[in-house]
């Protein structure tokens, strides 16, 4: 499973990306099979009119983000996973805010024989008519991003994406494109020992493929095909001037494909922290804004209050009633009009840590604060990392990871009340 965000799009009106997702593929052709809207097919996401009316009355250059979530050929899903997965985008790219906030259109493609659930999302909050973002610039974002993508996979049982150098970004999912094309000629080439640097790389095109080289800079260069006449950036760590090839071949293949405890304690960490981080920006900005009304200044003459700019309420779409004896928990999809392969039986999201799950792991004792409590702590965490690094089972790998979250979580308060506690002792010395 790969997540990917599409650049240099967002600037038009909804038709465009709309008609896109539900209608004919880029060449014109019949998508078969049809494209599924899941909005339709759930009970708590926003509707593709709401999605629609925010992106058309949005007056700023920058109107909506789209992107979508991609599956290997051989990684299938059963509805009640896809139901999960977009549960999980919610909570963790728009924490604190619901469908009447942001909606997120979904719409499922699978015509490539892969499945592929698209999404599209408005660049402003309904509420307030401030501009919005899901995925904005930076690190921290590209960072949430990534460890939604491991920590997914993981979850579901896939393989994690290696990095391949050669490829230097291109999307592994981005099938029948002249990018693909390249990166798999490149890679052959490496592999025959024909090129070894971008210098290489750059005779090769020019004399072999007769190709021109329009542009060349620190981390890429952007090349014309015989016979074309827009040019191609190709951008990456392969297109530096001191890439080493073979290095990068090398350093692709050893790249595990599976996640040990370790690795998934730290990429929970950093994505509950990143969350956090959002949550805390979405509630200021969207939730509780500052007021801007007049603030009690002793001005002789009435201060007209600023009036805040706000949308008209969003025609969301009628939620469909829950079945009976669920609820107001959210629904599992309908049955599709698409048959999916059977899959193994996902938990809940390791990010969903919540007062269940953290007392959902093993019997830790009676050592209270005591060094021995942390001792029988640290045992057990490693019985289940030991079993989790042996366990082929998704489902039952996914119960250790609850498990072990509650044991580190034990752990750290455990840790903390020592730390306390001898404080307290320190206070008690006077001086």
């Amino acid at each position: 499973m790969l997540i990917k965000i599409f650049k240099n799009v967002g600037k038009g009106s909804s038709r465009g990306p709309i008609s896109y997702l539900l209608g004919k593929d880029k060449d014109g052709k019949q998508r078969e099979p049809a494209p599924v809207e899941l909005n339709q097919l759930m009970t708590s996401e926003g509707s593709k009119d709401a999605v629609a009316f925010l992106i058309d009355n949005n007056k700023r250059a920058n109107k909506y983000t789209s992107g979508v979530i991609a599956f290997r050929d051989n990684e299938k899903l059963r509805p009640m996973q896809i139901q999960e997965i977009i549960k999980d985008f919610r909570k963790t790219f728009l924490p604190g805010l619901d469908e009447n906030n942001v909606p997120v259109l979904w719409v499922m493609h699978r015509e490539k024989g892969n499945t592929e659930l698209h999404f599209l999302v408005p660049k402003m909050e309904a509420t307030t008519g401030k501009a919005f973002n899901i995925a904005p610039p930076g690190p921290a974002s590209q960072k949430l991003f990534e460890d939604f993508q491991k920590l997914q996979n993981d979850k579901l049982g896939f393989k994690q994406v290696t990095p391949n150098l050669l490829k230097a970004q291109f999307d592994t999912f981005e099938k029948g494109t002249r990018k693909e094309k390249i990166s798999s000629y490149l890679v052959e080439k490496v592999k025959a020992n024909e090129i070894h640097n971008r210098a290489d790389l750059l005779r090769h095109l020019q004399h072999k493929l007769k190709w021109k080289v329009s542009r060349i800079g620190n981390d890429f260069i952007s090349v014309i095909p015989t016979g074309k006449t827009k040019p191609i950036r190709l951008k990456g760590s392969a297109f530096t001037a001191k890439a080493d090839y073979r290095d990068m071949l090398k350093q692709s293949s050893n790249h595990p494909t599976k996640l040990n405890p370790d690795e998934i304690l730290k990429i929970d960490k950093s994505l509950q922290n990143g969350i956090k981080a959002r949550t805390n920006y979405n509630l200021k900005n969207y939730i509780n804004p500052p007021s801007y009304k007049n603030r009690g200044l002793n001005f002789k003459s009435k201060t007209p209050a600023i009036k805040q700019n706000i949308v008209p309420k969003v025609p969301m779409a009628q939620h469909k009633a829950p079945l009976e004896g669920q609820g107001s928990s959210p629904q599992p999809l309908k049955s599709l009009s698409v048959e999916f392969s059977s899959s193994t039986h996902t938990n809940t999201p390791p990010h969903q840590k919540n007062s269940t799950a953290a007392h959902s792991g093993p019997s830790l004792g009676s050592g209270g604060s005591s060094g021995s409590g942390t001792s029988s702590i640290d045992a057990q965490i490693s019985s289940v990392k030991a079993q989790m690094n042996s366990e082929k089972n998704p489902a039952r790998r996914a119960q250790l990871h609850t498990q072990l979250l509650a044991l580190q979580v034990k752990k750290d308060q455990m840790l903390l009340q020592q730390h306390n506690d001898r404080l307290k002792q320190l206070n008690k010395i006077k001086p």
